[in-house]
């Protein structure tokens, strides 16, 4: 099988790589490193203070001295990245389509051997274990054979990693170039499809299944409880005014679930939020009761404030 040549060793990309870094190394680059410099002098400690302002302005006028480059250069540099992306891309998918051909007869050629592989594993292993004299040799046998088939799945397995891993990284490739020749700005489209094709090539069923099982679970019970809710003639389930009355319900605390949300997210813990809800309750209650029952449970009559201070001090 012929080897395929990455984007990176195309000669054509090369040289619109090294033309356009050419037009941009004393203008639009420089502006940004001169800007970086500003910054990191500004911070070092290792520059004496009378020499920052001095170093600073240098870097100022390196700055405008850049800037009348990139000018001069700007309408070259977008003639000349706009058709680079062009051909870019057109080489892109004659290349990923040829590595995804490649790696697919890989893959397959892999699952084969494996089958092949397997068969003879357990044709071997039931020789070994029917032959076996004592109940420890075929004990042994057995575990032999499970290994055998473990490592034969390992084995395919890494090989099918592999073929998947190349595959994605072409496409990968092809966005860093593309980045490149943009001056390393990114674009939605290709970032967006970079993200499908890492989920699809790190997604396993089982991780998927232990990460989502929660939801899973609501999601399966909420579809039972729409087919069995009319069943029993107790179909209210998706009604207005079952919906605002779950709205209604879950309102109040959903302002308490998003202040832990948040706390979590940033790898702190509170579990105060039950008590602090319970105390402001009993607290509010308190102070909004019309009858005696504060005077007769503080044995003084106070107004709100003073009995908000002295319920807390008791608690303390």
């Amino acid at each position: 099988m012929a080897e395929i040549k990455t984007l990176y060793e195309n000669e054509k990309i090369k040289d619109y790589l090294n033309t356009l870094s050419g037009l941009r190394e004393n203008g639009v680059n420089k502006v940004i490193d001169m800007r970086q410099a500003i910054v990191a002098a500004k911070k070092n400690p290792m520059i004496p203070f009378a020499e920052k302002p001095k170093l600073i302005a240098d870097y100022k006028e390196q700055i405008e001295d850049a800037k009348i480059v990139a000018a001069k250069n700007k309408d070259e540099d977008k003639k000349l990245t706009k058709e680079a992306l062009v051909y870019a891309n057109s080489v892109a998918f004659e290349y990923i389509a040829a590595v995804e051909k490649e790696q697919n007869k890989l893959i397959a050629e892999a699952k084969s051997e494996y089958v092949a592989a397997v068969t003879k594993i357990k044709s071997e292993g039931k020789i070994r274990i029917s032959s076996a004299k004592t109940p420890a040799d075929k004990k042994t046998a057995e575990y032999e054979l499970k290994s055998a088939l473990f490592d034969a799945k390992n084995h395919v397995q890494t090989k099918i990693e592999r073929c998947r891993d190349a595959k994605k990284q072409a496409f990968t490739d092809h966005v860093q170039i593309n980045r490149s020749l943009r001056n390393e700005r990114s674009n939605f489209i290709e970032d967006f499809q970079l993200g499908i094709k890492n989920y699809i090539n790190n997604f396993k069923l089982s991780k998927f299944f232990l990460d989502n099982g929660l939801y899973i679970a609501i999601l399966i019970f909420f579809i039972v409880c729409i087919i069995v809710a009319p069943a029993i003639k107790a179909g209210n389930l998706l009604t207005l005014p079952n919906i605002f009355t779950i709205l209604e319900q879950s309102s109040t605390r959903m302002f308490y679930a998003l202040g832990v949300a948040g706390l979590i997210l940033l790898a702190g813990t509170d579990l105060s939020v039950g008590r602090m809800v319970a105390l402001g309750s009993v607290v509010t209650g308190l102070i909004l009761h019309p009858g005696t029952n504060i005077v007769k449970f503080f044995n003084v009559v106070i107004n709100g404030e003073e009995l908000v201070v002295l319920f807390l001090g008791n608690l303390m």
